[in-house]
């Protein structure tokens, strides 16, 4: 699957421990992950989202790799992602509704 219409939502997945969707290019809506005890999310095909791109209250999330993301029509949001260290987001050019980053531990966003 290469594009979604709508949006996608990962939420209390407390047996996940990484999203690998890396043939999805677009969704038309928003992108949601929250809740679980995720440690990595790989976005790498993603390029375009049409609303809100989000991370909350993933407690072992440590990487996201949104590296060819060129455009959020939306918000991109984390908070509360405690163990946050690093965000790929070497390719984006705009977030219409801004970006927000609350808590984790950055050591390294690349941009």
């Amino acid at each position: 699957m290469t594009s979604i219409q709508g949006n996608l939502q990962f939420e209390g997945n407390t047996q996940l421990a990484s999203i690998d969707v890396s043939n999805l290019k677009s969704a038309s809506g928003s992108i949601g992950v929250s809740g679980g005890q995720l440690q990595e999310v790989v976005f790498t095909a993603l390029e375009t989202v049409g609303g809100d791109l989000s991370f909350e209250s993933n407690e072992g999330l440590q990487k996201v790799d949104l590296s060819n993301v060129t455009s959020i029509k939306g918000n991109l949001h984390f908070q509360g992602n405690d163990q946050l260290s690093s965000i790929d987001v070497s390719k984006l050019e705009s977030a219409d509704g801004g970006i927000g980053i609350a808590g984790g531990q950055l050591r390294e966003v690349n941009h």
